[in-house]
């Protein structure tokens, strides 16, 4: 019977590639997706396109059927990803946009681009020696197919090109459309749709804590690297004692700490019903994409960043201001995935902590003096980011736009 499946699965692909090389390609439809749906770089991307008025038909495929009629509503024209009529759209479009792998019965007459979902600092790919086998065979098909990678500087393009493991004359230094965001200028309006003017004024600082994912199962693996979450929120070895003294910390200095967490771990850790203190709010993925939003709108008005292996603080290298890399398992997590970036701790332009009493002094030292590391921060996102101009999906389509 699974072979049966597997047979009848090659011959529908088959079918559906000399479909897609026989039909007329329409060059005025551009598809987006996304993971989550209607997120970042191709959100961004979509965002600038759709300000053009360009004579384009713009669409998106979403997985999650509960956005349909919400995005529906917000004038988005959106299909299902497995649907038939999604299907159709794809195979009339001229342009695929993507920020993750995405199997596609791509013809000549197609552009794939990806975007991508940040640039990379710990390995993956064909760097990551526990990626699966099955990952990288479907990992070269979507190269195979790729037209663009983007890039934010020759340093990402070599690591990007190295992980990827493509032809490099195909990734285009450009800059990360959602990081245009940083330079739009919109008075906060972004922000209080998720927090209210008045609720934010009572706090001195906004502090963010956006960590990359340690656990994943999903139909392409299952892996853990590093430290789980149990009952504490920073991994600090499950130990959760500190979490009336975060609160006091909090309170007493008029901080509020936002999580944001990888898609991969947002159920995971809500599921798992920790009780969180005072001044921590949690900001779900479901919350943005109802107030039209990605994290980088939010990103924007953060003082202080802390996070761990994610590649969210090379985006904030383009705002300067100070990064803490709580990173209780770091041991554990070079062993296990280990860093595309080396000496990893060159890359870190910040305070590097495993404790919660090194997280505090960390903070009361950020707070009182924003300029410490500043140096080293911009040394590092002069390696990191090429462009700091707001124009990355300008670049993105002078290139696209003229692809034969």
């Amino acid at each position: 019977m699974n072979w049966f499946k597997l047979i009848f699965k090659k011959l529908m692909k088959l079918i559906l590639r000399i479909i897609n090389e026989i039909i007329f390609v329409k060059k005025n439809i551009i598809i987006f997706m996304s993971v989550p749906d209607f997120s970042d770089n191709s959100k961004a991307f979509y965002d600038y396109i759709a300000t053009q008025k360009m004579d384009y038909e713009l669409v998106w495929l979403v997985r999650e059927k509960n956005y349909l009629d919400f995005l529906k509503n917000k004038g988005v024209k959106v299909f299902y990803f497995r649907s038939f009529k999604g299907l159709i759209k794809l195979l009339l479009s001229k342009y695929i946009i993507t920020t993750h792998i995405v199997f596609l019965f791509k013809s000549n007459q197609q552009k794939l681009i990806n975007l991508w979902h940040g640039m990379t600092f710990k390995t993956m790919g064909f760097l990551d020696k526990t990626e699966t086998r099955k990952s990288l065979k479907l990992l070269k098909i979507q190269n195979k197919n790729t037209d663009v990678l983007i890039s934010t500087s020759q340093n990402m393009k070599n690591a990007m090109s190295a992980c990827f493991y493509i032809d490099p004359r195909k990734i285009i230094i450009t800059g990360q459309p959602r990081n245009d965001i940083f330079f739009r200028k919109d008075d906060q309006k972004h922000i209080f749709k998720i927090f209210s003017k008045e609720y934010l004024s009572k706090f001195s600082k906004l502090l963010l804590y956006a960590p990359t994912f340690r656990q994943r199962k999903d139909i392409f693996c299952k892996r853990i690297d590093g430290n789980i979450f149990k009952t504490d929120i920073f991994r600090f070895n499950g130990i959760d004692d500190y979490h009336e003294e975060l609160e006091n910390f909090l309170d007493e200095n008029n901080f509020l700490l936002i999580i944001k967490l990888h898609p991969f771990e947002e159920e995971l850790f809500i599921k798992k019903g920790i009780k969180l203190p005072k001044n921590v709010m949690i900001l779900k993925n479901r919350s943005l994409v109802e107030n039209n939003l990605i994290i980088n709108d939010i990103l924007k008005y953060i003082d202080i960043l802390l996070t761990d292996y994610s590649s969210i603080y090379f985006d904030f290298l383009l705002l300067n201001r100070p990064i803490i890399f709580v990173v209780p398992d770091l041991d554990k997590y070079k062993s296990a995935r280990n860093f595309a970036l080396e000496p990893f701790t060159f890359w870190m332009p910040g305070k590097i902590v495993k404790s919660f009493e090194e997280l505090k002094d960390s903070i009361i030292a950020y707070s009182n003096d924003c300029n410490i590391d500043q140096e080293k921060r911009r040394m590092i996102n002069s390696l990191v980011n090429k462009y700091s101009d707001g124009n990355s999906s300008k670049r993105i389509w002078d290139k696209i736009s003229n692809l034969k």
